[in-house]
């Protein structure tokens, strides 16, 4: 399966220990925490992805998308990429029999892994966040 996917946050390795640490949404923004790592101050340094108009999203292990991973040309090394076509978006419009002109995003973690439908850009912010247990 072609996955056509871009880069849309800096190239940042990515920790096989990174995660998604937390999930708000409300009212159709949502906003993800990405744990890149845990500082030894109990800090998370990580990432603030905001979507103000999302649409649908889905967590999974990273491992229930290694079609992704093994696509041609696929963009390694970002947490946040844009997919242009082949992915969970394609998917539901073969389901329903018509394209809905959606946009389609992906968050990548050494872990958790979240697909995101939402109208316009993401705002990527990077944090470190006191209080991790």
């Amino acid at each position: 399966m072609h996955i056509d996917a871009q880069p849309y946050s800096k190239a940042q390795a990515i920790h096989f220990g990174s995660d998604i640490h937390s999930v708000e949404w409300q009212d159709g923004q949502l906003q993800v925490l990405v744990a890149r790592e845990i500082l030894a101050s109990k800090q998370i340094s990580g990432l603030l992805i905001q979507f103000e108009c999302a649409t649908g999203f889905r967590l999974l292990d990273e491992l229930d998308l290694a079609r992704y991973w093994s696509a041609t040309n696929f963009p390694l090394g970002h947490h946040v990429l844009k997919i242009n076509g082949g992915g969970w978006s394609a998917e539901e419009n073969n389901l329903q029999g018509f394209d809905t002109g959606r946009t389609e995003w992906l968050i990548v973690t050494g872990n958790g892994c979240m697909s995101i439908f939402s109208q316009g850009d993401p705002k990527i912010e990077n944090v470190e966040v006191d209080g991790y247990p």
